[in-house]
């Protein structure tokens, strides 16, 4: 799993998403692209190129939640 934030200082995570994307060795490994805000547009262009989108947490309890869910991901992702 490759855990991606949307807005990379240097970068525009979209497009490091359309590079994995489009990357043979990499295309079958599973995206979550996470950030603190993203415009239904960019929420679409997330999950249009097949990867999760989950809008960061705002508390420890969320970011409890938020990794739980990856472990399950990545168990899930290995059988």
């Amino acid at each position: 799993m490759i855990l991606l934030d949307l807005h990379l200082p240097k970068y525009d995570g979209l497009q490091v998403l359309k590079t994995i994307v489009e990357a043979p060795p990499l295309r079958h490994i599973l995206v979550l692209m996470m950030t603190g805000i993203a415009s239904p547009a960019e929420e679409g262009q997330i999950v249009g190129l097949g990867a999760l989108y989950r809008k960061k947490p705002n508390s420890l309890d969320g970011y409890l939640q938020l990794a739980a869910e990856i472990v399950a991901l990545c168990k899930k992702s290995r059988s």
